[in-house]
């Protein structure tokens, strides 16, 4: 007996297979290469399946984001100057620095935008250098400095 009469395969199965069968033939026949033909894997045992149904159904668990703990610590303040008022990095640097108690090892990722700045505090100081910035002046002004939203 072949294989199609001890699966007992349905007619759309069976259309399916002769399709297959010569597309492979005419994939041969154009290149001149025989392909190997490999046995399918034998259906799953009812018990697999009842196991994989109930894998498939649990919930899955998250483990916790990596960053989570790393991100408990950082603040990060907006700055109402940016690249129209031609403020560079170690402007921004050089002013935080001059607050008691902070030193660059607490100043994490700047990114300057056209009408603003961000400012990534580290290490939980970010209460501390926010109310420290704000009598300190950067390229000459005061500046309006205020916690951005998380966004940015």
């Amino acid at each position: 007996m072949t294989d199609t009469a001890e699966k007992k395969y349905t007619s759309d199965e069976l259309k399916a297979m002769l399709a297959e069968q010569e597309k492979l033939e005419a994939i041969e026949s154009y290149t001149g290469v025989s392909i190997e033909r490999i046995e399918a894997l034998p259906e799953l045992t009812e018990l697999q399946r009842k196991e994989f149904l109930v894998k498939l159904r649990s919930r899955t668990q998250f483990k916790e984001e990596k960053g989570a703990k790393i991100n408990e610590n950082i603040t990060k303040l907006q700055i109402n100057a940016g690249k129209k008022a031609k403020i560079r990095p170690c402007e921004i640097v050089a002013t935080i620095c001059g607050i008691d108690g902070i030193t660059k090892d607490d100043i994490g990722i700047i990114q300057i935008v056209d009408t603003a700045s961000f400012v990534e505090i580290l290490n939980g100081k970010g209460n501390q250098v926010l109310k420290g910035i704000q009598s300190k002046t950067i390229k000459g002004k005061t500046r309006k400095v205020f916690r951005a939203r998380r966004e940015h």
